[in-house]
């Protein structure tokens, strides 16, 4: 019993870490239908360009769900331009 315990707790945590590898390599690009929360668990640092679009409530689970999209549309700012920059520093920073 403690080999098959020990087993699906290593089975967890690689099942764990390949979901993390996916996500952090989907921040390769950002597209419109990014979801906020994933971009910002990939790097916190990101924060400042949600921030400065005026999106000041980004520990509310609410927005953490919303797409780029949605949050550009929201806060009336350029998607296009906003993708190229924060793709620009998920680029910068690898």
């Amino acid at each position: 019993m403690i080999y098959s315990g020990l087993r699906d707790e290593v089975w967890n945590f690689l099942d764990f870490a390949n979901i993390l590898a996916r996500g952090i390599l989907s921040m390769d690009r950002i597209t419109r239908e990014t979801v906020i929360g994933d971009i910002l668990e990939a790097d916190e640092g990101a924060a400042k360009f949600f921030v400065d679009m005026g999106m000041h409530c980004l520990g509310c689970p609410a927005s953490r769900g919303e797409t780029v999209q949605q949050a550009c549309d929201v806060h009336g700012v350029d998607v296009d331009k906003f993708l190229e920059d924060i793709n620009e520093y998920f680029t910068v920073r690898q």
